[in-house]
């Protein structure tokens, strides 16, 4: 057995299962299923966000944030 199979057997497999990322392309066409949100939930959470790819964990989180996010009004210029 190699050094890395033996890291791999040795890792819990949840934290190996973290450890994988999907762009956000993939998270919008899964949106539904794994979020029971429509994609355009996963564009809200990830609007202004240079990353280009996320474990679950992390989508979960951000979409859950976003969700939670109180509603504000924008002041406009000149009013």
């Amino acid at each position: 057995m190699t050094k890395q199979q033996e890291t791999i057997k040795d890792t819990p497999k949840a934290a190996q299962e973290a450890a994988v990322t999907y762009t956000v392309d993939e998270f919008r066409a899964a949106s539904k299923k794994l979020f029971g949100y429509g994609p355009e939930v996963v564009d809200g959470a990830t609007y202004g966000k240079t990353k280009e790819a996320y474990t679950v964990e992390e989508m979960k989180k951000l979409v859950k944030d976003f969700l939670e996010k109180p509603v504000t009004a924008e002041k406009k210029e000149g009013k």
